[in-house]
């Protein structure tokens, strides 16, 4: 089971940091094309950012549980997300600041999570192959 831990450690802290580059890149580009948007797309990538750890962190403590006890978790975990972007989204609308960079970035970031996701469970699938 330990080594299991590490393994899903290294692909949390993998998808993490490649999610953070993209990040960067989607924050350097909002400068670049908008500055007066940019601001909430930068909001919208630490929101996501947030949001990532919090699925990885459930990922990661779920796997520890067993399958009851695992949904509960990641049903606490989602709610948990709900209420962040909720909080977020309704503080930058008390502010009267622009949301709709906030949604763009959030929804792109996590694009690039699903394909995360989807290129490290080929490369399992393609090591458990013989």
């Amino acid at each position: 089971m330990k080594v299991q831990n590490k393994e899903l450690f290294a692909y949390c802290k993998q998808i993490f940091f490649r999610q953070f580059a993209v990040a960067c890149v989607i924050c350097i580009l909002a400068v670049i094309l908008r500055k007066e948007i940019a601001y909430s797309w930068f909001i919208g990538c630490v929101v996501a950012l947030s949001d990532t750890g919090l699925v990885l962190q459930g990922i990661f403590n779920g796997a520890k549980k067993g399958p009851e006890d695992a949904v509960r978790y990641m049903r606490k975990t989602m709610l948990k997300r709900f209420i962040v972007v909720i909080v977020i989204v309704l503080v930058m609308l008390k502010l009267k600041l622009s949301v709709i960079g906030i949604f763009i970035s959030f929804i792109l970031l996590h694009i690039f999570l699903v394909l995360n996701l989807i290129i490290i469970a080929g490369r399992d699938e393609n090591k458990k192959r013989p």
